[in-house]
């Protein structure tokens, strides 16, 4: 699914970052089974601010040779390669400043250059 750059719940309320409605409820699931409402809500926010992004699509996925499991963010952004790995730098800087481990590692962000 995708969450639109300015999104909102269905009311038509401005976003509020604590909603965790506009997320696919396999995201919504995951983060609720393992604590990390407050960090999804933060990871959008985050990916918001660092990269300006066109789209930002949520998925829950899993390493079938692990088992293990994490959130993806993928993140439609434009610009050069230089500007985006340098959104990235300040994105994955803030995120490590503010979300404990193990959690840090429940979630994935990539992007995509247009």
């Amino acid at each position: 699914m995708t969450v639109p750059v300015a999104s909102q719940p269905q009311t038509g309320a401005p976003f509020e970052p604590t909603a965790l409605s506009p997320f696919p409820e396999a995201v919504v699931e995951y983060s609720r089974r393992y604590g990390l409402e407050e960090y999804l809500n933060f990871a959008v926010e985050l990916a918001r601010e660092a990269f300006r992004p066109l789209a930002i699509r949520l998925e829950v996925e899993q390493d079938y040779e692990s088992d293990d499991t994490w959130i993806c963010l993928t993140v439609d952004v434009r610009g050069t390669v230089e500007e985006v790995l340098a959104m990235n730098r300040a994105y994955t800087k803030r995120w490590v400043e503010r979300v404990p481990w193990p959690e840090v590692f429940r979630f994935v962000c990539s992007f995509n250059i247009s």
